[in-house]
């Protein structure tokens, strides 16, 4: 029996790119150790910091693209089970980029799943799950 390691398409990075995406990746992961009314708060004030570089957008391809190149320079990223990680990630290197760009968790129920994922606008990015099923317990705008 063989297991896939990733289930997600992954694309290459540019230089500049994968440094952004590497040096996210780092942050994400030491954030992932915060207790959840922190990172809210934190997460709230990067996002209040970046906001006055002006208002700008990210349209949803090029959050994919972005996605997919994540996927591509780092294995953990690209599992299911890293989308705590992943979706932080993704946040804090594409919110700069777009005001639009906003960081969601929740659950659902029936069976237990907890998720985190991110959306350009109302879209979510790159989602193999519905999110709509899911009851959200944080979110970042």
């Amino acid at each position: 029996m063989s297991i896939p390691i990733s289930s997600f398409s992954t694309e290459p990075a540019g230089p500049i790119e994968r440094v952004g995406l590497r040096a996210a990746v780092m942050a994400s992961r030491a954030a992932s150790h915060i207790k959840p009314a922190v990172l809210h708060k934190v997460l709230r004030r990067y996002a209040a910091l970046v906001d006055v570089m002006g208002e700008r957008s990210v349209t949803r391809s090029r959050a994919e693209h972005v996605h997919a190149a994540l996927c591509g320079i780092s294995p953990r990223c690209a599992s299911h089970d890293a989308c705590f990680v992943r979706s932080l990630a993704l946040f804090l290197y594409l919110r700069p980029l777009g005001r639009n760009i906003s960081w969601h968790a929740g659950f659902r129920t029936d069976p237990f799943f907890a998720h985190a994922w991110i959306q350009a606008g109302e879209h979510s990015i790159s989602e193999t799950v519905e999110v709509s099923q899911f009851v959200e317990t944080m979110r970042v705008d």
